[in-house]
């Protein structure tokens, strides 16, 4: 029994395998470009704020903050660090 799900499992390891290298490469290039866009958000935010509405640049600052590579990219690497656990789990599963 233990044969046969080592056998089922392969298909899943390849998937995770192939989805956790695409997935790693596009959340480089994405957190690169939010690297570049947040600055200029954070900068336009505190423009805003102090030549018309503080409540909106506010706002702005905040969305800036979470585009910045501490929030949305930080997340994005825990998940892909939880999926390739996970391949890491099914390949010692495999191994033994």
């Amino acid at each position: 029994m233990r044969f046969v799900l080592k056998i089922l499992s392969l298909p899943l390891v390849a998937a995770l395998s192939i989805s956790v290298m695409i997935l790693s490469f596009l959340a480089v290039c994405v957190t690169a470009v939010l690297k570049f866009l947040s600055i200029p958000a954070a900068l336009l935010g505190a423009g805003v704020a102090i030549l018309t509405d503080p409540v909106a640049g506010l706002l702005i600052i905040a969305g800036a903050f979470l585009i910045s590579p501490f929030e949305l990219p930080k997340l994005a690497n825990w998940l892909l660090d939880g999926m390739a656990g996970i391949n890491f789990s099914l390949r010692a599963f495999i191994a033994s």
